[in-house]
């Protein structure tokens, strides 16, 4: 019968572990698990190494989530917004790329060819010379496969967060507002791709997903106030909503 033999590595307590890691980081707050470490780009991230984040690694940290994502039991109602909105998105991004027709009219009340039309003439209006014409003759359907263009909110989502205390009804109402046809448009997907439209990024930041500031300009706010979500929009987030809950 062999012994198991524990590994030679010094065992430390879970923020003492950190400390000790080749990889330097610093201890914001024992008694909320947090850590602070230098991505690879040389920039701050808060962590937290939480028992409930076992499973997961960031920037080589075991049981480390970032603080901002993070849903254990410290941390799951600051981050709530934030986990939420990018729940949505994902529901919202996936009907789009899978093509479900039926999901698309109930988030834009719009048919999916429909959306795709005003997606485009908002796209020429926005980028009239900016960009090449021969890239605004783009079809609807050529710029919903490229890659170089993301669907983004004109009002943000997170501007929402203030629903969060006035219930999943609340909430609801905002995304199917902030998803809404009138509420959509495409963006530059990253600085990247605007240099290779020739885009300056310094004078068009608010084109770029990848650079927006997250500026909220008084037109989008005002645009978003007069917009009228349909019922079907709103029972269809709420469902969603209710399960994330």
């Amino acid at each position: 019968m062999t012994t198991a033999r524990r590994s030679p590595r010094i065992h430390y307590r879970p923020l003492e572990y950190w400390r000790n890691e080749p990889k330097p980081s610093t201890v914001l707050d024992e008694q909320k698990w947090l850590i602070r470490v230098k991505d690879d780009g040389g920039r701050s991230r808060t962590l937290c190494c939480h028992p409930y984040n076992a499973a997961l690694v960031q920037y080589g940290k075991y049981q480390a989530n970032h603080k901002s994502e993070c849903s254990c039991p410290l941390h799951r109602k600051d981050t709530y917004w934030r986990r939420l909105s990018s729940h949505l998105l994902f529901i919202r991004n996936n009907a789009f790329k899978n093509k479900k027709c039926e999901d698309v009219q109930r988030i834009t009340g719009l048919t999916l060819q429909n959306y795709l039309h005003l997606l485009r003439l908002k796209f020429c209006d926005m980028y009239s010379g900016i960009i090449s014409e021969r890239e605004l003759q783009l079809s609807s359907e050529e710029l919903s496969m490229c890659k170089f263009y993301t669907i983004d909110e004109w009002f943000p989502r997170c501007a929402g967060k203030c629903t969060v205390e006035k219930g999943q009804w609340s909430q609801a109402e905002f995304f199917a507002k902030v998803f809404s046809a009138e509420n959509t448009r495409y963006l530059i997907e990253k600085k990247a791709h605007a240099e290779s439209l020739g885009v300056c990024v310094d004078t068009h930041k608010d084109l770029i997903n990848g650079k927006k500031v997250g500026k909220i300009l008084p037109e989008a706010e005002l645009s978003f106030l007069n917009i009228i979500p349909s019922q079907k929009a709103i029972e269809y987030w709420y469902e969603r909503i209710s399960k994330f809950s």
